[in-house]
């Protein structure tokens, strides 16, 4: 393939790592401009993402092509999109009606719904392999509070729990099977990777220290964000937790590794020369290139 902000933290007392990804309270300062959320269309000749490129401190949601060319502007005040596996609809999470509520939209930005539409947080929406369902990230309010695991039929019916834990369940991620969801829990700051079926139960523990976790189209291999040494890379496993890989060995944080649906390449998010972009790489970690402006 052809390649060619100081981040406010938010209400929750947490690390940059929470800001950086999937944040449901994201929000940019001055310049520089930074890149949030990467996500491939099923067809993979784009890549949307948050930014605030008219530099209001909101972030928006954007569509770029694959090589970083032609970016136009989606939605307002929204970030964390992601394509349905049709590429029809895309779910997002939007503050714009006041709270943080998860949304459903058709592709070209008509018929937005709100999905959630409560007065508790909810951010970090991913789709089902069948696009039926959508998994959530779920907290009570703006304070400390513990966040839990929901899913939602895709027109917003049949409610469920899926988990209700003392600490955080965070960065869902359904396998390309539909029988598994890949998730981090933890304390802010020091999360682990986790396994599960998609009714909650046969949780099963992966590795430590580990956040961000997307599952290789064929479903053999989860990539994720390791910390290490006070820094964060992006690495994969096999989906039993046997050859761990290392992609990324920038100075910088990297985060928020999403494959591409042909499972060739890799997109994430790398703070290099002091400005959070948007990176995509081969699947082996080779040939990472900037696709947004420094």
């Amino acid at each position: 393939m052809k390649r060619n902000n100081v981040v406010k933290m938010p209400l929750l007392g947490c690390s940059l790592l929470f800001v950086a990804t999937q944040s449901a309270f994201a929000q940019q300062s001055q310049s520089p401009i930074n890149y949030w959320n990467p996500a491939w269309s099923p067809d993979s000749s784009r890549i949307m993402f948050a930014s605030s490129l008219d530099g209001d401190g909101v972030l928006d949601l954007y569509i770029m092509n694959a090589d970083g060319s032609e970016t136009t502007r989606l939605e307002d005040k929204a970030q964390q999109g992601s394509w349905s596996p049709d590429g029809s609809k895309i779910v997002f999470m939007s503050e714009a009606d006041g709270d943080f509520e998860i949304y459903v939209m058709d592709a070209d930005g008509s018929n937005r719904i709100n999905l959630t539409n409560n007065s508790e947080v909810d951010y970090g929406p991913a789709w089902s392999p069948d696009g039926k369902k959508i998994i959530f990230q779920w907290k009570p309010g703006p304070g400390r509070y513990n966040h839990d695991l929901r899913i939602v039929n895709a027109d917003g019916s049949n409610l469920i729990h899926l988990t209700d834990q003392t600490t955080n369940d965070v960065f869902p991620s359904w396998s390309p099977d539909g029988k598994h969801i890949a998730f981090a829990r933890g304390e802010w700051r020091k999360f682990h990777l986790y396994l599960m079926d998609t009714d909650g139960s046969n949780v099963t523990h992966l590795i430590d220290n580990a956040d961000t976790p997307r599952w290789s189209p064929d479903g053999t291999k989860i990539v994720f964000r390791l910390k290490r040494k006070r820094n964060a890379d992006i690495y994969a496993i096999d989906a039993d937790g046997s050859n761990l890989t290392r992609l990324t060995h920038d100075p910088g944080p990297d985060s928020t590794p999403v494959w591409s649906p042909d499972g060739n390449e890799i997109t994430f998010v790398s703070r290099r020369e002091d400005v959070w972009g948007i990176f995509v790489m081969n699947a082996d970690g080779t040939d990472q290139t900037r696709l947004t402006p420094k």
